[in-house]
């Protein structure tokens, strides 16, 4: 291979591209926005102030590939562990604390959840019962889970109705970004065995000090531009160079053609349809009829700048709130420096957040008030410097009991010189970073 033509700009798109420029191959990106970055993008807000991200992302320090992009890019040390105690709140004085050390299995089990004050001992209990449960699973009986919902596998396992409301659904919700009822409950237990069963670090939570754009997007470009790479931004590929059965390029929307040996598809799947269905390849067209049936869920992120200080942790988890997630954003807004006596940033993070997605600004911050007063008595009325709210309405692919044996491997069409990347082909995750990643490293690896 001496040239690859990546359609998508996003993280996997992006990945592919280092991973080929760093072993010499030469790399053409085609990103349709003006930026590149996809869901990973770091937008400037109105006035200048905020440093924002398209969606707030939590890292896990299982992220293995994530970890070692950051490594080729040379910024893994923007990467802090968090640990001490998270806390977890709720509406009329419900309080507990998650504390997090980088212990190896199962002691860091036994050090976090005993401080689960909101939740009863003998509930706490059986929490750990079901992550020991999936430890010792292999992959092909783990995968029979996908025939059923995280829900009723949690509850088949004794879970009740108070522990599944007041701790599982929140981490169901930010990992899946749908309700319990509604994904597989294989990719949820695939989630703990990585997160709980590892240990150590690869237990513990990542926040960057800088933004994801400075983190991973423009590194990644630097990256592949000084080693010949190019990045075509503002244009859409809208059909497939083809010769002899094979993808031998991409045809852009202003009538260019880009040649390459390789061509890596790094986009949503919504995306790629209408590609597919311009050729006349049998497989291609049974490819569509698979990923056509996928829908999405949205997300939706506010930011704010305010001259009080709302949580104590570096972020919190809310229970039966607006939102789900607080994550305390100053030390990026500051350069990385601890704090910032002038203002505090935080992001409002609403995982499936179908029924909220048409609501106006106002509404959303009246959110966002309701949820610090409930949860914080007296500090609700703190007033707001700056806001964003970013909506995402395609933030990732829903993949509900059964859809997991969908995702294509990455390697599907290439007989007809073509790659699939992205967070939803089937890399045995839920539509995360590290997914994203992980399908980038492999479809390189192809493509070489």
């Amino acid at each position: 291979m001496n040239r690859a033509v990546i359609i998508g700009g996003g993280l996997a798109g992006l990945t592919a591209g280092v991973e080929i420029a760093s072993r010499g191959g030469n790399v053409t990106i085609i990103e349709a926005k003006q930026v590149a970055g996809g869901r990973a993008k770091s937008p400037v807000s109105k006035q200048g102030k905020m440093e924002l991200d398209w969606g707030q992302h939590l890292f896990m320090g299982c992220y293995t590939n994530t970890f070692r992009l950051l490594d080729i890019l040379g910024t893994k040390n923007h990467l802090k562990p968090v640990i001490g105690k998270i806390e977890i709140k709720g509406r009329g004085g419900l309080s507990g604390k998650l504390p997090l050390f980088p212990l190896p299995f199962p002691l860091n089990l036994a050090s976090s959840f005993p401080a689960l004050s909101h939740i009863s001992i003998p509930e706490r209990v059986k929490i750990i019962e079901v992550i020991v449960n999936v430890v010792g699973v292999k992959e092909k009986k783990l995968r029979s889970l996908d025939k059923i919902s995280a829900l009723k596998w949690l509850e088949s396992l004794n879970q009740s109705k108070d522990v599944i409301r007041k701790f599982w659904r929140i981490l169901v919700v930010s990992a899946l970004n749908e309700e319990p009822e509604n994904v597989s409950a294989y990719l949820f237990a695939k989630v703990l065995k990585l997160a709980f069963f590892s240990g150590g670090n690869s237990s513990l939570p990542y926040l960057p000090d800088i933004s994801l754009g400075k983190l991973i997007i423009q590194p990644a470009i630097k990256f592949i531009r000084e080693r010949g790479g190019e990045i075509i931004s503002g244009q859409r590929g809208v059909d497939f160079l083809i010769r002899n059965g094979k993808a031998k390029g991409v045809i852009l929307k202003d009538g260019r053609e880009i040649e390459g040996d390789i061509v890596i598809c790094a986009i949503p799947p919504h995306e790629l349809v209408p590609l597919l269905l311009k050729t006349r390849w049998e497989e291609a067209h049974h490819l569509v009829e698979s990923i056509s049936t996928f829908r999405y869920s949205p997300i939706l992120t506010l930011f704010l700048r305010t001259k009080s200080k709302l949580i104590d942790s570096p972020y919190a988890g809310i229970i039966d709130g607006n939102f789900h997630w607080i994550f305390d954003r100053t030390k990026i807004s500051n350069n990385g420096r601890e704090k910032c006596s002038e203002f505090f940033d935080y992001s409002f993070v609403l995982s499936s957040a179908k029924e909220f997605s048409g609501l106006r600004k106002e509404e959303i911050l009246k959110m966002c008030h309701e949820d610090i007063e409930n949860i914080y008595p007296g500090k609700g009325g703190f007033e707001e410097i700056e806001t964003v709210i970013i909506k995402e309405t395609k933030a990732t692919p829903v993949f509900s009991p059964g859809s997991d044996s969908l995702r294509p491997n990455p390697e599907k069409l290439l007989p007809r010189g073509i790659l699939l990347a992205g967070d939803w082909v089937s890399t045995g995750l839920p539509a995360t970073i590290e997914s994203a990643v992980t399908s980038g490293f492999h479809s390189a690896h192809l493509a070489i």
